[in-house]
C-alpha cells in the first residue's frame, strides 16, 4: 500500500506540473477515484499525455524516473537532399534533338570558278611537300547543299590553354535582310588582363549581302581535297615537320531542309594533317572577316546561346562517332561550368563512366579530372577530397558522382 501510495504522488506532482490550474480539480478526482478503486483492488491507469517536447527527447525524467516516449524516425533515404542537385532539380536540355534521319543531298551545285580558282593558288603556296620534287595537287568535290545557306557554325580553339570559341550564323527566313549571330568562348587565359571575364558571350547581326559575299569560297573550301603527288624517281628524301602546337577547327553549313556539311581537325599543327586542315584555316579566314570585329560581352549564357552551346556539346561529347582530342573535350567541359550548363549533368555522367583504358592513360586521367571538376561546379558538390581535404582517387569521385547525381530524375530531351 505504501508503495501505492509513494507512485500515486509521484505522478500527481507530474501532472500538476503540465495542466493548467483549470483542469488540475478534475485530475485529482480522478486520480483519488482510481485510488479508492485500487484499495478495493481495482488498479484503474492513470492516462498521461507526454509534452510536445517528450517525443523528440525519447522520454522525459517524472521523479527520478523516465517515462518512455516515442524518437521521432529518421527521413528514409530516399527522401534526403540530394547532394547533386543544391539548386533544384536538372534542367531540361534547350538544345534541339538531331533528327532521326537526314534528307540526301541534292545534284550537286555549279562549281564557283572564281572561288576554286583563288583557293587552289593559297593552297598549292601553303602546302609544305614532304618529298622534293613533288607536285601539289587541288581539287573540289560534290557540294549537294541548297543555294541558300540557313545555318553556318564555325568553331576553332588551341590546345594550349584549352581554348575554344564557337560562333553560329543563321537566319529563319531566306528574305531577311540580316543574319543573326550568336557566340560563346572562353577568355584566352594568356591575356593578362584582370578585368576580362572568364567567358563571354556574342550577340550581333550580319547583313545578307556580307554573309553572301563569303559563302563561295567558304562552300569550297569544305569540299577541298589536296594531294601531294611523289615524283616518279622515288625517295629522294623527307621533308617532313612538327609542331607541339595543337589546333582545333570545325566548320558546318546547313541549308532550310537540314542538309549539312561540316569538316573538322583537332590534332597538331604539322606535315601529316597540312592536307586538312589547310582548306578549313582559310574557310576560317573566310568567316573571320564576317565575326572578328563584333563586340563580344559578359554573359551569362542563356536562351538561343545557351542552347547553341548545348547542341555543340552534344555534338562533341556524346553524338560524336569520332572521339575528339582530350584538350578540345576538356575545352567543351571547361566552358559548360563557366556557363553553368546544369542540363548536361546528366550526359557528363553518362560520359564520366569510361573504363580506365590499358597503357597511356594520359589523356583518360585528364578528361576525367576535367569531367569531375566540371560536375563540383555545376552541382556544388565535391566529393574529390575526402572530410580532411586530402585528394581522393578519381575513380572513386567518379563513382560517387555517378551513384549519386544519377538519382536525380533525368530532363526530357
Amino acid at each position: 500500500m505504501d508503495a501505492f501510495v509513494r507512485e500515486r504522488s509521484v505522478v500527481i506532482r507530474s501532472l500538476m506540473r503540465r495542466m493548467r490550474h483549470g483542469g488540475l480539480g478534475l485530475v485529482l478526482g480522478l486520480v483519488a477515484c482510481g485510488g479508492a478503486a485500487s484499495d478495493a483492488g481495482g488498479g484503474n491507469t492513470v492516462p498521461t499525455t507526454p509534452g510536445p517536447g517528450a517525443a523528440a527527447k525519447g522520454g522525459e525524467e517524472v521523479g527520478g524516473d523516465k517515462v518512455p516516449g516515442d524518437a521521432i524516425p529518421k527521413a528514409p533515404e530516399s527522401q534526403k537532399p540530394n547532394r547533386c542537385a543544391k539548386g533544384g532539380p536538372f534542367p531540361p536540355l534547350s538544345a534541339t534533338p538531331k533528327p532521326a534521319t537526314e534528307p540526301k543531298p541534292l545534284a550537286c551545285r555549279p562549281k564557283d570558278t572564281a572561288a576554286e580558282r583563288s583557293i587552289t593558288a593559297d593552297m598549292r603556296a601553303q602546302y609544305k611537300p614532304t618529298r622534293p620534287g613533288s607536285t601539289v595537287e587541288v581539287s573540289f568535290g560534290c557540294d549537294g547543299l541548297d543555294q541558300p545557306i540557313t545555318k553556318l557554325v564555325y568553331e576553332h580553339g588551341a590546345g594550349h590553354g584549352n581554348q575554344l570559341e564557337i560562333v553560329q550564323i543563321s537566319r529563319s527566313d531566306p528574305a531577311d535582310a540580316s543574319y543573326d549571330v550568336i557566340g560563346i568562348r572562353e577568355s584566352s587565359p594568356f591575356v593578362s588582363n584582370p578585368k576580362m571575364p572568364p567567358f563571354q558571350v556574342l550577340r550581333a547581326k550580319i547583313s545578307t549581302d556580307a554573309v553572301a559575299a563569303k559563302m563561295p569560297s567558304v562552300r569550297a573550301a569544305l569540299h577541298t581535297t589536296i594531294r601531294e603527288i611523289l615524283p616518279k624517281s622515288g625517295l629522294t628524301g623527307l621533308a617532313a615537320f612538327g609542331s607541339s602546337s595543337s589546333m582545333h577547327v570545325l566548320v558546318r553549313l546547313e541549308d532550310a531542309a537540314g542538309r549539312a556539311v561540316e569538316k573538322k581537325y583537332s590534332d597538331s599543327i604539322g606535315s601529316d594533317g597540312q592536307g586538312r586542315y589547310l582548306p578549313l584555316q582559310r574557310a576560317g579566314a573566310e568567316i573571320g572577316q564576317l565575326v572578328d570585329k563584333l563586340s563580344w560581352q559578359e554573359g551569362p549564357a542563356s536562351g538561343d546561346v545557351l542552347k547553341l552551346f548545348e547542341e555543340r556539346f552534344l555534338a562533341a561529347m556524346v553524338e560524336s562517332a569520332e572521339p575528339g582530342a582530350w584538350w578540345v573535350r576538356a575545352a567543351h567541359l571547361q566552358l559548360a561550368s563557366l556557363a553553368g550548363a546544369r542540363a548536361l549533368v546528366p550526359s557528363i555522367l553518362e560520359w564520366l563512366g569510361a573504363p580506365r583504358p590499358e597503357g597511356r592513360i594520359d589523356a583518360w586521367q585528364r578528361q576525367q579530372e576535367a569531367a569531375t571538376a566540371t560536375l563540383a561546379d555545376l552541382t556544388g558538390w565535391d566529393p574529390r577530397k575526402d572530410e580532411k581535404g586530402a585528394a581522393r582517387p578519381i575513380e572513386a569521385a567518379a563513382r560517387d558522382f555517378v551513384a549519386e547525381c544519377g538519382k536525380v530524375s533525368p530532363p526530357a530531351r
